[in-house]
């Protein structure tokens, strides 16, 4: 299978199968002495997998040949340490209050999948949500993270530094003791400017990497890249205006809407790049996602309240404008008299509809209307919770995306033509080691089922024997004549697997 092939199935809805197909089990061997260890089991600090980018199955397998000739390790020697030091973490040591669990270890068939824009486009796309249940589209994402992290978590900085900036020149621009300090001006205008062409410039590199791939076109119409094109047009006009015309800032309302919006667009850049961590991310989405979901309600909304302003209107008490104020009041807040509504003086008290008309739509509006929002809210909320891992997995996929296709772009410049992102010289494989089944910790096939390391299947396959002895002494107990035997070799068994059990947890410390 090529590197085509899989991004062609890849793309196809209901095709998340395609990504087990493009990884094959593979056995680590090595050589301790006279005994020959084939690494099955393994310290998995972090509870889901341990991933790991390295060479192919075939540069082990050489090195296992030229350890059991008795020669010399070759100069990989020490990559090959870094690439065990993070697939199979301590594997020579053993940790105080952890144990090794038994794992399946994978090797990627074809190179660089984590660090592919176009792998990743198809994962980021969202055509398939069910991809990232699969183990492998996970590791995929987690060796791509491991690599990218450290640029977004400096973009994530400069965004919160460029906000901060703005809301320092709003203190310059209205506050009465900000307002006489001038030194400050050009300091805080000089740094945006710099973040600014920073922006500009990876944007750039993002727009190259997409027309290099052919995926410029649905990357000029996504969403993304609109909010990236508006934030950036109105950060430049509110530095450039601010630049020249600093005092009309201060008094004209429209260019205090144009940099009221460019402060917002700043922070909600923030926020977006708190989704890419996963300490954030994954209890954040959830209730961005449960947001889109009250639009339908809002429709609904929109009639009603619509249809109890014209009623208001025309009682004609007021400016439609007053009106709607004191409807919003009444219907959203509840936060308004009935004298307000219905003034004292006014003729519509002696009409019952009036007030019948103002406590209906109090009663409909900010109790039963309102209420059904927050269990709107509520469920949406609790689908986005249980789905959270692909809704984190997703978003994380999309700044993977955005950072190799920049990466690509940078490397393909004529002046950075010695930075390898997609190395020719030395190809990359994705790794991974997935913590098997605790109903499979009972195979002790292994050629030295007796190390420590193995001791967790042996205690597995204790427990099944255990199992199955005393299902057959509880089969043998059901006849009558032989019940008190049965009972007195039942206890005289759990006596005898007490102490089987206990023997190996002393064997396990």
């Amino acid at each position: 299978m090529t590197i085509e092939d899989f991004i062609s199935f890849l793309s196809t809805p209901d095709a998340e199968e395609i990504i087990p197909a493009v990884f094959c089990p593979c056995e680590l061997r090595h050589w301790q002495g006279e005994r020959r260890l084939i690494w099955r089991t393994a310290y998995v600090p972090h509870g889901d997998m341990n991933v790991a980018v390295g060479p192919p199955k075939e540069h082990f397998e050489k090195q296992f040949l030229r350890e059991m000739e008795g020669g010399a390790r070759d100069a990989d020697a020490q990559n090959d340490e870094n690439f065990f030091a993070l697939l199979l973490p301590h594997r020579f040591e053993k940790i105080a209050g952890q144990s090794q669990i038994p794992v399946d270890i994978y090797q990627a068939v074809l190179p660089d999948l984590h660090r592919n824009p176009e792998v990743l486009w198809v994962i980021a796309s969202g055509v398939n949500d069910r991809i990232f249940d699969q183990r492998g589209a996970r590791a995929i994402i987690q060796l791509a993270w491991r690599e990218a992290e450290l640029s977004h978590f400096i973009a994530f900085l400069v965004d919160t530094f460029m906000a901060i900036l703005f809301a320092i020149i709003a203190l310059l621009l209205h506050d009465p003791d900000w307002k006489s300090a001038v030194w400050p001006r050009p300091i805080c205008l000089g740094l945006a400017a710099v973040i600014l062409v920073r922006k500009i410039f990876h944007e750039t590199l993002s727009v190259m990497g997409y027309h290099a791939h052919g995926k410029l076109r649905e990357h000029l119409l996504s969403f993304g890249f609109a909010g990236d094109a508006f934030r950036i047009l109105i950060t430049a006009v509110s530095l450039l205006g601010l630049a020249v015309a600093w005092e009309e800032f201060r008094t004209a309302q429209p260019l205090q809407l144009v940099f009221a919006l460019a402060g917002f667009a700043r922070w909600l850049r923030v926020l977006n790049n708190l989704k890419g961590f996963e300490s954030t991310g994954k209890p954040m989405l959830p209730i961005l996602q449960a947001v889109p979901a009250t639009i339908p309600f809002f429709f609904v909304i929109f009639c009603w309240f619509a249809g109890f302003i014209h009623l208001y209107y025309c009682f004609g008490l007021s400016h439609w404008w007053t009106s709607m104020t004191a409807l919003y009041r009444l219907g959203f807040l509840a936060e308004i008299s009935m004298e307000e509504i219905l003034p004292q003086n006014s003729e519509l008290w002696r009409k019952p509809n009036s007030p019948a008309s103002a406590e209906v739509m109090s009663l409909s509006m900010s109790i039963i209307l309102m209420n059904v929002l927050i269990g709107v809210l509520a469920e949406s909320y609790n689908r986005g919770w249980e789905h959270r891992e692909r809704l984190f997995l997703l978003e994380r996929s999309r700044f993977l995306l955005n950072h190799f296709t920049r990466s690509f772009a940078w490397s393909r410049c004529r002046c950075c033509g010695r930075r390898k992102v997609m190395g020719e010289e030395v190809v990359d494989y994705v790794w991974y080691a997935y913590p098997r089944a605790p109903s499979t910790w009972g195979d002790i096939s292994a050629d030295f089922d007796s190390m420590d390391m193995n001791v967790h299947e042996k205690m597995s396959e204790l427990r099944r024997e255990m199992r199955e002895g005393l299902q057959k002494v509880i089969e043998k107990s059901q006849e009558p004549h032989r019940a008190s035997d049965t009972e007195r070799k039942i206890d005289d068994m759990r006596v005898k697997l007490d102490e089987l059990a206990e023997a190996f947890k002393e064997r396990s410390w």
